[in-house]
């Protein structure tokens, strides 16, 4: 998985940087990137799993919770790796419905050990600047305009 992360958003001499919509994009001009929807992993935990036969989440299906925990530590690693990004918001805060990827149960009870998730943030040098967006530390927050940021 973090493998082709990689691969995604690695600037390629030939083609730059990654371009899902390149006719749809505003002009950029060395701005930091921010990648506005990220994470998104389904858990389903054990005493849920009854109700799960709909639900669906991002990647594959994981079997342990330590596999949750290694795969959201080398996703957050991996995109902060990048010079040219400088944040992510994270999703799902909570499941929704049948989209069981949410750090928290739909219900809003915790998941997964809440210390546990704030310390792979934490570890990997990021600072909480709004619900589920977390930015580099020491990036200077005066240059990051919205609309420039995200469009």
């Amino acid at each position: 998985m973090t493998v082709k992360l990689f691969k995604i958003f690695k600037p390629d001499p030939k083609k730059g940087v990654f371009r899902r919509y390149p006719d749809k994009e505003c002009d950029y001009s060395g701005q930091p990137y921010m990648i506005d929807e990220f994470g998104g992993t389904k858990w389903i935990p054990e005493n849920q799993k009854a109700f799960a036969d709909n639900s669906w989440g991002n990647g594959d299906g994981l079997e342990t919770v330590q596999e949750f925990y290694d795969r959201l530590e080398g996703l957050v690693r991996t995109i902060l790796g990048f010079k040219h990004i400088c944040g992510f918001c994270y999703k799902q805060l909570t499941d929704v419905e049948q989209e069981e990827n949410g750090i928290y149960n739909y219900n809003r009870s915790e998941k997964f050990d809440m210390k546990r998730i704030a310390g792979i943030f934490n570890s990997l040098k990021t600072e909480e600047v709004g619900q589920g967006m977390f930015l580099k530390k020491g990036v200077d927050k005066s240059n990051l305009e919205m609309e420039k940021v995200l469009c």
